[in-house]
């Protein structure tokens, strides 16, 4: 089982999912090269971002903590549910981050937001400002040609 880190996450795949996940320190290391390569190797070809690959390894590690009952000793305790809560929360967190990762140059669908594929002439044209002070005593409020009758009552208002 070996441990590397540079310290610079922009050096290797390995390094950034170890900053990802905080898995940086020797002395208490969480997952081996191997295991990490193992996850890039798998997830990386799926999903093309390594936010994702440390997603599933704080998953991992989350896993790798389950089995550890809480213990107090000499005054020490040790409270491996929450370890297994954070590391659940680590991975929830990288997902989500992932998720904004992909939709920051997303196209956005534009199919289905109007009927058909040419405008409606029944339906005024768009405008800045246009309705945004729909009440028609205040007089004209878009300055773009419509108005209502002069004598036209709530009711039977029309535009012209």
């Amino acid at each position: 089982m070996s441990f590397s880190y540079s310290g610079d996450p922009t050096s290797s795949d390995l390094d950034q999912v170890r900053f990802l996940v905080q898995d940086t320190d020797p002395a208490i290391p969480l997952l081996s090269n191997e295991e990490i390569n193992f996850l890039v190797g798998k997830w990386f070809p799926l999903y093309d971002s390594l936010t994702y690959v440390a997603a599933v390894a704080a998953a991992s590690i989350s896993r790798r903590f389950v089995g550890i009952v809480n213990v107090t000793a000499d005054g020490v305790s040790v409270d491996a549910e929450a370890l297994v809560q954070r590391y659940k929360d680590l991975s929830a967190d990288l997902r989500a981050e992932y998720r904004r990762e992909n939709q920051v140059g997303a196209e956005v669908p534009m199919e289905n937001v109007m009927v058909g594929t040419e405008p409606d002439p029944s339906i005024r044209p768009l405008r800045f400002g246009v309705g945004l002070h729909d009440n028609w005593m205040a007089g004209q409020q878009d300055f773009g040609g419509w108005s209502y009758d002069a004598f036209a009552t709530a009711d039977d208002a029309t535009w012209r």
